[in-house]
């Protein structure tokens, strides 16, 4: 019965509608032209400020950024450089002979161990591992390293078996 009703007040609103209305009218679409852009209005501020600000940079290194730099910067002038390279990275206390490598090629280049020393942390301890040559073992270049004026220097660098 429900669906007799409903069915009926359709045709009867569709019928009511077809009766009333008269023809649509044919729209036509003209295209103008886009509107002009207008600058967005500026907003002057409320209080001049008394000084520029400092300009931050966008990603500031952290010490532990500079020290790992350091250290690549002077493992790769140790391995692939003469002692004239090595020289520059040396603290001004550093004691006993600039030396460069002079075993086989080195291969597998990795630090192993970047840690402060306890008493002290503007020193530090580095242990870079590699293969040299043809061996087939490990041999460790040890490093100590020491924050100066001048920035990170090394204290102290040898080989290890």
């Amino acid at each position: 019965m429900k669906k007799i009703l409903a069915t009926a007040l359709m045709l009867t609103l569709v019928l009511s509608l077809a009766a009333c209305g008269s023809a649509q009218p044919e729209v036509t679409i003209v295209p103008t032209e886009a509107p002009a852009a207008t600058a967005a209005p500026t907003v002057e501020p409320a209080v001049e400020p008394t000084a520029e600000p400092t300009p931050q940079p966008e990603n500031p290194e952290t010490e532990e950024q500079i020290l790992n730099n350091f250290l690549e910067d002077f493992t790769r002038a140790y391995f692939y450089g003469t002692a004239e390279d090595v020289q520059p990275f040396l603290a001004a206390d550093f004691q006993g002979p600039v030396e460069a490598y002079q075993g086989g090629e080195p291969s597998g280049i990795e630090t192993r161990l970047l840690f402060p020393q306890e008493d002290d942390p503007s020193r530090y301890v580095a242990s870079i591992q590699f293969v040299a040559g043809d061996e087939d073992s490990y041999t460790y270049l040890s490093i100590d390293l020491v924050n100066t004026d001048a920035g990170w220097k090394v204290a102290f660098y040898g080989l290890e078996k």
